[in-house]
């Protein structure tokens, strides 16, 4: 009786993180279709405001990678 209960309120949960999941897109770093603004194309020519948000996705997520990794190391070392 419990471990059914138990194995639904899994599956449950199992779904929930599934549909989150699918609504992610593919990848993080291609998240805007500019190509419906009109006059796009002219902007872009002079100022590549796409390439743009692209690298800053990069950056700041190198840079927070780079705190994370200063924070675990800073939590080992006064463990120790």
């Amino acid at each position: 009786m419990l471990v059914n209960m138990l194995n639904e309120i899994i599956e449950d949960i199992s779904k929930a993180v599934t549909f989150v999941l699918n609504m992610l897109p593919d990848t993080p770093f291609d998240w805007i279709d500019f190509s419906k603004i009109p006059g796009w194309s002219i902007v872009s020519y002079f100022i590549p405001i796409r390439e743009m948000f692209t690298f800053m996705i990069y950056y700041v997520s190198a840079v927070g990678v780079w705190y994370l990794v200063r924070w675990a190391l800073r939590v080992v070392r006064y463990i120790q």
